[in-house]
């Protein structure tokens, strides 16, 4: 094993498999490794994906600091994915930590921190049954976060308002938002699709446990 004292910190950073989240997830660690050129990176990806970014011709190749390493396609593939997602995101929960974990055990030198999806809500679990820290990365807007932080607020909200209500018309009480339209909520905040939100909402709850949050 390495030397501690003169090996670099490395971390390994995890993408939710998915198109909007792998690339912004990797402009992140390109920029890390350009700040801090003595880092070693580790991005971890299915070998569908990574097949998918070596014949991307747009993918400026990163700097050398940043490495690729790959579980096996353990989930329904990219190009099909859309007519099953229910499927895929149950794929994604129940079916992939455990090669990332088997990856992660097999690093010289270990992983000293994660950077994980905010979407891959089993990293935290990873990263304290080996000690090490997590932080949680958002690719999508802070707007959005937070609108999925006070969900059950905004869902009481719109319970309340009586039925025929002007959809211009706007929520004001949302913290951290300064008022949005109810014609601008996306459909996921319809009662109707309550259910379907839990594992977005479990997710959102795991943020309490990360070291961090970057967006």
């Amino acid at each position: 094993m390495a030397d501690a004292a003169t090996t670099p910190l490395h971390v390994a950073a995890i993408p939710f498999p998915g198109r909007g989240h792998v690339n912004p997830l990797l402009n992140l660690c390109k920029i890390m490794a350009q700040k801090k050129p003595d880092i070693r990176i580790t991005f971890i990806v299915t070998k569908e994906w990574l097949g998918s970014l070596n014949g991307s011709s747009s993918n400026e190749a990163p700097p050398p600091s940043v490495r690729f390493a790959t579980i096996p396609n353990v989930l329904p593939s990219e190009k099909g994915r859309g007519s099953d997602m229910d499927g895929f995101m149950e794929a994604v929960l129940t079916k992939m930590a455990q090669p990332v974990e088997q990856l992660l055990d097999r690093f010289d030198p270990p992983v000293q921190f994660i950077v994980a999806d905010t979407f891959l809500s089993w990293a935290v679990e990873v990263g304290d049954r080996r000690n090490v820290p997590v932080a949680s990365f958002w690719p999508a807007s802070a707007y959005m976060l937070c609108l999925f932080v006070h969900y059950e607020l905004i869902l009481d909200n719109l319970a309340q308002l009586p039925t025929g209500i002007n959809h211009n018309q706007r929520l004001e009480n949302i913290p951290g938002i300064s008022s949005i339209s109810i014609a601008d909520f996306p459909d996921s905040f319809s009662p109707d699709c309550k259910s379907k939100m839990s594992r977005v909402l479990h997710m959102i709850s795991m943020l309490k446990n990360v070291k961090c949050l970057l967006l």
